[in-house]
């Protein structure tokens, strides 16, 4: 399936649909929680603290997914949080987030049926890959990077229809 943009190069189609963690909210809380803290076990004392709170900040599940394509623009939703629009295209956007801070956003389409969402910043960098999957749910896999991490903190999300 393609969409085509404005400037009439086709893209593959991103998935569509809404999207809920359902009965597994509370296990995927605390499956992202051990990642953050497996995570900053390896850094020094000092570092600990702040980058716990910094992650978990950054990695909390939504409950539920919406995904809509708009205008030539995919729209991702998250809970009761400001909807992220961008070209399909990959082009990167302005965006300021519900905290105030601006950001860079970008969602980009692969061959293989899957949305790459990019949200940018002077912090670092938190990429969601929303793949469909089997029974038509969604696996969402997510890279937090920032300069301030050794290296990137990487997990995997699952929702249902």
């Amino acid at each position: 399936m393609f969409a085509l943009l404005a400037i009439g190069v086709a893209v593959a189609a991103a998935p569509r649909g809404t999207w809920e963690a359902g009965p597994r909210l509370e296990e995927m809380r605390a499956e992202v929680a051990a990642e953050v803290e497996k995570y900053v076990e390896k850094l020094s004392f000092v570092k600990r603290g702040v980058t716990r709170w910094a992650l978990n900040r950054a990695t909390a599940p939504c409950v539920r997914v919406e995904i809509a394509e708009r205008e030539g623009k995919i729209a991702v939703s998250c809970d009761d949080q400001k909807t992220a629009v961008a070209p399909a295209d990959g082009q990167p956007v302005p965006f300021v987030g519900d905290d105030g801070r601006t950001l860079t956003l970008s969602h980009r389409t692969k061959d293989d049926g899957s949305l790459v969402q990019t949200f940018a910043g002077k912090q670092g960098t938190r990429t969601n890959r929303f793949v469909p999957a089997t029974g038509g749910g969604l696996t969402v896999e997510v890279t937090v990077d920032s300069p301030r991490l050794d290296e990137p903190l990487q997990y995997l999300l699952r929702y249902e229809p």
